[in-house]
């Protein structure tokens, strides 16, 4: 890599992959230290590159840095901010929240030894790490998470009262920070009509995949554009369709606000398209990720002819709901919800569930006969079938709410 062979020594911790393709979503760049790398892609499915004289730049600014590693200031991570892009002291106080929970499922309860401790309650000055989390449990989990492509618990260190790093590493953190802000302020506008998105999750559902990288598209825009798909291609199979019509002409089916496709989503059991769906929804599905609970996303799944004239739905769909129902139980009268630590779903129908509770670190097991578990997929669907097929769909009304 270009990158780590002009560091050389440079004391600035560097992370494995600092040029991550995942960071290029948000403003078609990706940040080591304050420097901004453009991304390049240009073609749909291609690979993102930067430019070899940026990735050089970057490195010859990191090289520059004043680094004293005596001199030592206060990070001030009480000091979070209220900002709708990244903000660095943010992160790095959620990594401790996470590593809490981790460390307290693999200790089998809180280590600080007073019971089942509330988010607000973690932070203990004595130690700088909250709910009596050590070190080695925080590097364990997050010693190689990232931010401007530098690992900062290669850094941070905690003097007794406070943690502190490098002046210049947090001159640095600070500089990326504001960086990254502006350019989510540039890229937050509809290139088509320039009205700004105003809000991260307004945002999120205008920023959208093309063929040459990303866009941003207000869902205006997006149905002048695009045009609704109007389930032309049902009981067609993947195999036939996506060589026949191409899904970036269409607007996503699931998305609530006109927001343009990518890809053609297909039942995997069988084959079936269902519809066109932009690059977010189809992660969702297809990684599960609670998508049945979303609004539509039965009667979405049930244009498979298969899974309607079966009434069921995929597997991995199957376990969100499962996972679910059993969320709701508590151990004695605890107020904790349990995570699913283990599910099976059963060959023949049926599941296996191992549920645990982290306030008191209890785990017990849970079963559900093969009628059980079709009885709860056969109620979800029945329940949520009735007001999307009454015209609730989500994608076909228009950017002002009405129907097309």
């Amino acid at each position: 890599m270009i990158l780590r062979d002009e560091l050389g020594a440079c004391p600035v911790p560097l992370a494995d992959e600092p040029l991550r393709a995942a960071w290029f979503g948000a403003h078609g760049h990706v940040l080591v230290g304050a420097t901004a790398l453009r991304g390049i892609k240009y073609k749909k499915g291609g690979k993102w590159q930067v430019d070899d004289r940026q990735v050089r730049q970057a490195a010859k600014a990191l090289l520059e840095l004043p680094w004293n590693p005596d001199d030592l200031i206060d990070v001030r991570l009480d000091s979070r901010g209220g900002s709708e892009t990244r903000n660095w002291r943010s992160a790095i106080t959620g990594w401790m929240g996470h590593a809490v929970l981790n460390a307290r499922r693999d200790n089998g309860g809180c280590a600080c030894g007073s019971g089942p401790c509330k988010t607000g309650e973690w932070r203990l000055p004595s130690t700088g790490l909250p709910c009596g989390l050590t070190p080695a449990e925080f590097h364990k989990w997050h010693g190689t998470s990232s931010l401007a492509g530098t690992l900062p618990l290669k850094v941070l260190r905690w003097n007794g009262k406070t943690w502190v790093a490098p002046r210049a590493y947090v001159d640095l953190l600070d500089q990326w920070q504001v960086l990254d802000g502006e350019l989510w302020e540039r890229h937050a506008c509809c290139e088509r009509c320039g009205q700004h998105a105003r809000s991260w999750s307004n945002w999120f559902h205008w920023r959208g995949s093309s063929v040459t990288g990303y866009s941003t598209l207000c869902p205006s825009c997006a149905a002048t554009l695009y045009r609704p798909y109007n389930g032309h291609l049902q009981g067609r199979t993947y195999a036939a369709v996506k060589w026949m019509s191409r899904a970036d002409d269409f607007l996503c089916c699931l998305c609530q606000q006109p927001r343009r496709a990518n890809y053609w989503d297909h039942c995997h059991d069988h084959e079936f398209v269902r519809g066109p769906v932009c690059a977010s929804c189809n992660t969702h599905e297809g990684h599960g990720l609670a998508f049945a609970h979303r609004p539509g996303a039965i009667a979405h799944l049930m244009r498979c002819p298969a899974c309607d004239a079966a009434r069921t739905i995929e597997l991995r769909h199957q376990r969100a709901i499962v996972q679910d129902h059993f969320r709701s139980e508590r151990h004695t009268k605890c107020s904790f919800e349990p995570s699913v630590e283990s599910l099976t779903l059963r060959p023949r129908g049926g599941v296996d569930v191992t549920l645990y509770c982290f306030g008191h670190g209890t785990r017990w097991d849970r079963q559900m006969s093969p009628a059980e578990h079709r009885a709860l997929i056969d109620q979800f669907i029945s329940l949520a079938l009735p007001s999307a097929r009454n015209g609730d769909e989500p994608h076909l009304k228009s950017a002002d709410g009405t129907r097309r």
